[in-house]
């Protein structure tokens, strides 16, 4: 694989952007007016794109990874890497989640598969879903961004933009209530 400098750069300023935002939690207090607060969303707000930079990455990294092995190697390599440790951490913190939030514990398998399905085991834990989803659709979006034919990938880009942003945002926008338009100008 080629190295590309910039990418390298990137990754750095990611990684300390991401920083920022661990040590920013406090926006999601909600404590409107706190100086604390006011500092904590502008720190959010200022390194934000550095999620999607190391999605970016991941994908830059990973979709041409035909090159360097089979399909069968790529899912041992990511899965171990990723698979094992989410569902190690996941039993973890189900284990630990009644003692920490003080609540009865009711452990059982369906509980505990239910509560990993729903990511509602550790909130922070999203990433994984994420990441899990994008290395299982890995073959066929390698396949679909081929050089040679760009067709089939401004196609999938089209349909995605239709179905999933501009359709989802209008009937997200179609269930509101008109007084929420109201208030929402007020």
């Amino acid at each position: 694989m080629k190295r590309y400098y910039y990418m390298d750069i990137l990754t750095i300023l990611a990684t300390i952007a991401v920083v920022f935002l661990h040590t920013s939690e406090y926006a999601f207090s909600n404590q409107t007016g706190d100086s604390h607060w006011i500092i904590a969303v502008i720190l959010q707000v200022t390194f934000i794109w550095a999620v999607p930079i190391f999605f970016m990455m991941s994908g830059a990294h990973l979709l041409d990874y035909r090159e360097r092995y089979d399909t069968v190697t790529f899912f041992k390599k990511r899965m171990t890497k990723v698979l094992v440790p989410f569902i190690f951490w996941s039993f973890v913190w189900y284990i630990l989640n009644p003692f920490i939030f003080h609540q009865p514990t009711d452990y059982h398998i369906g509980q505990f598969i239910d509560a990993v399905m729903h990511n509602s085991i550790q909130p922070i834990f999203w990433f994984f879903y994420f990441v899990i989803g994008f290395y299982i659709s890995a073959p066929l979006l390698a396949k679909i961004t081929n050089k040679a034919d760009k067709t089939l990938a401004l196609y999938l880009l089209v349909v995605n933009m239709v179905f999933v942003n501009i359709l989802s945002y209008y009937y997200e926008v179609r269930l509101q209530t008109d007084n929420f338009f109201y208030m929402a100008y007020k």
